[in-house]
């Protein structure tokens, strides 16, 4: 089954996630939408969108290809994800980035969490984050969670 991991990333978490994804699914294609637009879904049999949010929303380019392209995904095996530092909001911004059918078609929806990389952060998120902290939300800590590849990938497996 030829798998495809289509994804967008502001500071490189959600392309970490799609490299552990892809190391273990076989026969699997990686591309950041961001630096390639041209994506022709026809060669793979299931696709795996997914990308870090920021201030609520993934990368306009994943968003805009899954509004695009969401006639063909729902004849895709699909799964989805996103990086968010958030947890207990996980499904209200599934919903603000990907569409119901398509959240409803996914075999399988995940939050891996998020890391915070100020080191390669522009101004302005440096500034929003720090407004961030200081509200109750941003006190609790954040976290990552790559060990949920593992139980994202047995999903996709049970899926051929």
């Amino acid at each position: 089954m030829k798998t495809l991991i289509l994804y967008s990333t502001t500071y490189g978490y959600a392309e970490e996630i799609a490299i552990a994804l892809a190391e273990r699914c076989s026969e699997a294609t990686i591309q950041n939408i961001q630096k390639n637009k041209k994506v022709d879904l026809s060669a793979y049999d299931h696709v795996i969108l997914g990308g870090s949010v920021y201030v609520g929303k993934i990368h306009k380019d994943l968003v805009a290809f899954a509004v695009s392209h969401e006639a063909e995904l729902l004849h895709k095996k699909l799964g989805l994800f996103i990086c968010c530092l958030f947890g207990d909001k996980y499904m209200e911004e599934m919903h603000a980035n990907f569409s119901d059918a398509l959240i409803d078609h996914a075999y399988a929806t995940e939050n891996f969490g998020g890391k915070l990389q100020t080191e390669k952060m522009s101004f302005v998120h440096k500034m929003i984050m720090k407004m961030v902290a200081k509200s109750e939300r941003g006190k609790a800590p954040v976290k990552a969670y790559p060990e949920r590849v593992d139980a994202f990938v047995a999903k996709c497996k049970n899926q051929v």
